[in-house]
């Protein structure tokens, strides 16, 4: 005969008594997600770093005149991602209702980070040759700088909409949402 195992569980000692969450995986994001946004925020910094001293270094090696002329503009790209890459974040923590507005910044952020690659993908590949990388190689280290910047630029992004989804005002703008409201 199989004995019945009662649904209630005594307190164990040291935890705390009342409800539990209704999605516990959700309450441990939402206190993982300051962790993950700064270390994106961290290796966006360092790869961009790396991007900016490698453009500069391009510039100054090769350009055959005015080189730190070459040089600072070599350095646009890589801090321009950074800044709309903060710009996106700053703009989904003020809260605002422009849901255009974000989509907008968003898809700006997205065009400037193809283009800071493919100004940065040439003088990197052209470093990597000039440091003894075999050509047929030289095009991994642009990869690597610039993949990373673009992975940790996709993560922050990913952060700066999902408070969006969740945010009272937009999501009364959001059509599946109002579907729902009514229905209830």
């Amino acid at each position: 005969m199989q004995q019945l195992v009662s649904p209630i569980v005594a307190p164990q000692p040291g935890s705390i008594p009342g409800p539990l969450p209704a999605d516990p995986m959700a309450a441990r994001a939402g206190h993982t997600q300051p962790k993950a946004q700064g270390f994106f925020w961290s290796v966006l910094a360092v790869s961009a770093m790396v991007s900016v001293t490698g453009n500069a270094t391009h510039a100054i090696l090769y350009a055959p005149a005015k080189p730190a002329i070459a040089a600072a503009i070599a350095i646009v790209p890589p801090i321009a991602l950074l800044a709309a890459v903060h710009s996106v974040a700053v703009l989904a923590r003020a809260h605002t209702t422009a849901r255009l507005t974000h989509i907008l910044a968003t898809a700006l952020t997205i065009l400037i980070a193809l283009a800071a690659f493919r100004l940065s993908f040439t003088a990197l590949r052209a470093l990597a040759i000039s440091a003894a990388v075999p050509m047929s190689e030289s095009w991994l280290f642009p990869i690597i700088v610039e993949g990373t910047m673009t992975q940790a630029t996709i993560s922050l992004l990913t952060f700066a909409h999902s408070g969006l989804r969740r945010h009272p005002v937009l999501l009364s703008l959001d059509p599946p949402a109002l579907q729902r409201r009514r229905r209830k």
